[in-house]
């Protein structure tokens, strides 16, 4: 049944964005899919799986909705507004599921295909929020600091997240923590840093690590002023 209904809302995603003619109605074709994505998908009953595959084809119809057909397909700001506001919806279901594998915070060994989840659902809501910051710095609005996501661990290091193998993905993750202490660079991290300043050690660790989407991440942490 779940399966049903998800592959419901993506084929009228799809029919959506087929009826366009021009680049305006392709924009207001994705909104449409969006909307619908938003609204149909039966979060509760979804696994999370099949919430950060939604979260994700809603990011991919955001990026393109926000920024892939030029200023003459521009949507009004309130309703590109509205929209971004109707995500939060798939965000709080997609973070709902658990942004923390147990073995992280324990400092233990993990499953390639947990450890693969949990990345996949951080990596997925932290895009959305980028999103948002970048629409909200395009249009020339008050950028989300977004502390609150501060307890999450940022991106994990690029040989990882890229691994194709799981004897790969397990000897390099041996090392990691080994090398980590079992305890991952989290966000809160970014909003330390001063740019005047030499790196910490352990943010200099991270960044030698990183891969593009974190160093994407890190300097948009650094454009936002800590609070207090």
């Amino acid at each position: 049944m779940r399966t049903a209904v998800t592959q419901q809302t993506q084929t009228e995603s799809v029919r959506c964005l087929f009826e366009c003619k021009t680049a305006m109605h392709t924009r207001f074709a994705t909104m449409r899919a969006v909307s619908f994505t938003v609204d149909h998908m039966p979060y509760r009953s979804c696994t999370e799986t099949e919430l950060v595959a939604t979260a994700q084809s809603v990011l991919l119809l955001l990026t393109a909705l926000l920024f892939g057909f030029g200023e003459d397909a521009t949507l009004p700001h309130s309703d590109t507004a509205k929209l971004l506001i109707e995500v939060w919806g798939v965000k709080q279901a997609l973070a709902a599921t658990g942004l923390f594998a147990e073995a992280e915070t324990h400092s233990a060994a993990i499953s390639w295909h947990n450890w693969a989840c949990v990345q996949a659902k951080r990596r997925t809501l932290l895009s959305l929020n980028h999103l948002e910051w970048a629409w909200s710095v395009q249009a020339g609005y008050p950028v989300l600091t977004c502390f609150e996501l501060g307890p999450l661990y940022a991106p994990a290091a690029g040989y990882l997240w890229r691994a194709t193998k799981q004897s790969t993905w397990e000897a390099s993750y041996i090392d990691w923590l080994r090398k980590w202490s079992g305890e991952g660079y989290r966000m809160a991290e970014f909003f330390h840093l001063d740019p005047a300043k030499p790196l910490d050690r352990r943010s200099e660790m991270w960044l030698a690590e990183a891969d593009e989407f974190g160093m994407v991440l890190m300097a948009e942490a650094n454009a936002v002023v800590p609070a207090g």
